[in-house]
């Protein structure tokens, strides 16, 4: 699958350097490489990141674009500016008509917008800049709330590891979330910032409006009754069509996500002197320690008191 790195002056190395590097690293079930690249610039010259790292494209926006299975664009300092690129907005939305998928990084969500490609679309956008875009676009729908989005053909992304999340999300949809999976943990991106080997919270704007809900009131109310009953109540369902919807949306079982974020909460708060094991088991739902223990050691491989102690002296 061909990708196109769209890089403008004052970009992100990182939107640039991430994406490529863990995608350079999966192999999937072939020998081969699944993914090339190829660096797209306004310009042939060198171009200089904020970093102060310049790169030289493969080709560029002056004449029309290759056919790519999928169009990123990374973030850069001046991208709600897009005048001062003649052609660029012509040449991404001419590519975006080719394109089986099209990302943004960060700022440059502006691009697309300017583009056409966002109309009534929901992206994500940093909450610093919520009110601003909003303002700009009143027909693109804002989401402050998750750094990754994905509406139809269009994934955004915002944040450090805006890169490595949109490489995460395109693994998954080309070769599945065991795929994506494996990938973190083999890149061991999400060790401090959501618990072992877990994918970035995605916002897929085609799943069912009410499982998005039921996951939303599960990440937020881990003491209270989350059984599969009491879920499919919550979402006005049987019992069975809940878990069989909720399979197939998601990728897992109920009683499977509400054991992930139990733990992966439990795993945060762990790392935390200020909690003792018997509050970290209370605030994340489990009945007694001992099943706090069960769970974060079938995840981790050591229990919870040997990850605490570990925390603390990482702490000195």
């Amino acid at each position: 699958m061909h990708i196109g790195i769209l890089v403008l002056p004052h970009h992100r190395s990182s939107d640039v350097a991430a994406p490529m590097d863990a995608l350079s690293v999966f192999r999937g079930d072939s020998a081969s490489d699944p993914y090339s690249f190829e660096l797209v610039g306004t310009t042939a010259g060198a171009i200089r990141g904020t970093s102060g790292v310049a790169l030289i494209p493969d080709s560029t926006t002056t004449g029309s674009p290759p056919s790519f299975d999928t169009l990123l664009v990374a973030g850069t300092d001046d991208s709600a500016e897009p005048q001062t690129h003649p052609g660029l907005i012509e040449w991404i939305a001419t590519a975006a008509r080719s394109a089986r998928r099209i990302g943004a990084m960060g700022s440059s969500v502006h691009l697309l917008a300017h583009a056409g490609l966002l109309d009534g679309r929901i992206v994500a956008v940093h909450p610093a800049a919520g009110p601003g875009f909003s303002q700009l676009w009143p027909s693109v729908n804002a989401n402050t709330m998750h750094a990754l989005v994905r509406d139809g053909n269009i994934l955004t992304a915002v944040g450090g590891q805006a890169g490595l999340d949109l490489a995460l999300e395109l693994v998954a949809d080309d070769f599945g979330v065991p795929a994506a999976k494996q990938l973190a943990e083999q890149l061991q991106t999400c060790r401090h910032r959501c618990g072992p080997w877990r994918l970035p919270a995605c916002l897929r704007v085609g799943m069912r409006w009410c499982i998005r809900e039921i996951q939303a009131y599960v990440q937020t109310n881990l003491t209270a009754d989350l059984s599969v009953g009491a879920l499919a109540a919550r979402a006005g369902m049987s019992d069975r069509n809940f878990a069989r919807v909720f399979l197939r949306e998601t990728g897992v079982t109920p009683s499977q996500f509400v054991r992930n974020e139990r733990v992966a909460m439990a795993i945060q708060l762990l790392s935390q002197p200020a909690y003792s094991m018997v509050q970290v088991a209370q605030l994340c739902g489990f009945a007694e320690t001992a099943a706090l223990r069960r769970s974060v050691t079938a995840r981790l491989g050591v229990t919870p008191r040997t990850l605490k102690a570990r925390s603390i002296r990482e702490r000195r």
